[in-house]
């Protein structure tokens, strides 16, 4: 069975098909995936995979395209091979009467008001936004998140929230310095109440806390705001910074382990190795908010991409903190590459009590010395860097 559908953007496209599965599930019940996406590039058809609507057999969904995120037509086929979906027949009738409601209802979305518990070493001060609210909930770490989501479905609803919660907990990691979770357990809190207060950190600031809680910048709150803004369109910009958000709190997260260990003894001594790791994603997430608005040039020699890594994040650093900060952020980076594409540790575990003097032709002083990137350090100078970057970037 082949119906028009004629989308001409991959937004434009998206937005149907996500309309488009809520009616299925209307109309039929249900509208389950065995979720197996294909692409046939000579005949540019994308296949998605069989989908469950209540029938004695799942049902092959394709679309056919004329450029990469356009949908030319959609196309439902039986996986039995003695039932074709011909027209006349009941269920080519529903099919239609399926595309005829997606036309219709496009963009007619239900709000649904979703609120989860969310843990972290230190309670957040409780803030409330135009699309979210935050109220403190447990002194033990514990806060509540409030968003409102529109979608066509409670289905689409928890895919977006789902989401949408993660990039919130990579972002307050940025904004606050600390590690946060999903809390899952039922569990009736004490509510406190508190005003909201606001703490703009600048470089190298011991006073993360106001009387043992988490708080965020003005800056911050307009942020979330963005964020979890249903309305919103989709920003490449924006989920870049948000993947760089994401380095930045699991970084934090293996230096967490690193600085509290773990309760099994035998674990524990492993968690060193980790600082690799950690650094790694530090440097990582400066690299990725790098290519917001980075223009790609070729090389003129051999026509290859000039990424120019380095000096993107010797940029960034010396732009927001010093040209001091800059070089030593160089330094780290080769460091990082060394350490990737080499083996090159980034830590020396040789105490100081057992050196001896030996030459290194690899160093920049040609002797073998103990070297230590010192993670909070570096996450201070990374964090400020991202701190900052948003706040110019998408803030008004």
């Amino acid at each position: 069975m082949e119906i028009n559908i004629g989308t001409k953007t991959v937004e434009e496209s998206n937005e149907f098909l996500r309309c488009l599965w809520a009616e299925m599930g209307k109309e039929f019940g249900q509208c389950g995936w065995n979720y197996n996406p294909g692409k046939n590039g000579a005949e540019q058809r994308v296949f998605f995979g069989n989908m469950h609507i209540n029938q004695d057999f799942p049902i092959a969904v394709s679309i056919s395209y004329k450029n990469k995120g356009s949908i030319n037509n959609i196309y439902f086929l039986s996986t039995i091979k003695s039932y074709e979906i011909e027209k006349g027949t009941e269920l080519y009738g529903r099919f239609k009467k399926v595309i005829k409601a997606t036309r219709k209802n496009i963009g007619k979305h239900e709000e649904y008001l979703i609120e989860s518990p969310i843990k972290s070493n230190h309670p957040l001060m409780p803030y409330k936004g135009n699309n979210f609210e935050i109220k403190l909930i447990s002194q033990e770490g514990g806060f509540k998140v409030r968003l409102k989501i529109k979608a066509y479905d409670k289905k689409q609803a928890s895919h977006y929230i789902n989401k949408l919660f993660g990039e919130l907990m990579d972002f307050l990691s940025v904004e606050t310095d600390d590690i946060f979770w999903s809390d899952h357990k039922d569990i009736d809190y004490d509510k406190l109440e508190f005003e909201e207060t606001f703490l703009e950190r600048e470089l190298m600031d011991p006073n993360f806390l106001i009387w043992g809680h988490r708080a965020i910048s003005k800056g911050g709150k307009q942020f979330i705001d963005i964020l979890t803004d249903s309305n919103r369109k989709d920003d490449p910009n924006l989920n870049l910074f948000l993947k760089a958000c994401n380095h930045f709190h699991t970084a934090r997260m293996q230096e967490e382990q690193i600085s509290k260990g773990y309760e099994n003894e035998d674990i524990k001594k492993i968690g060193t190795s980790q600082t690799e790791v950690a650094t790694t994603l530090y440097l990582s997430a400066l690299e990725v908010v790098s290519l917001i608005d980075f223009k790609e040039e070729n090389c003129k020699c051999c026509g290859q991409p000039k990424y120019e890594i380095s000096s993107r994040i010797i940029n960034m650093v010396s732009n927001y903190i010093s040209d001091s900060f800059g070089d030593l952020f160089k330094k780290f980076y080769e460091q990082r590459s060394d350490y990737l594409h080499q083996g090159v540790k980034l830590i020396t575990k040789t105490p100081w009590e057992f050196i001896n003097p030996q030459l290194d032709v690899n160093a920049d002083n040609l002797c073998e010395y103990p070297h230590n990137i010192q993670l909070s350090y570096l996450r201070e100078c990374v964090g400020y860097c991202l701190r900052s970057f948003y706040k110019d970037k998408f803030l008004e």
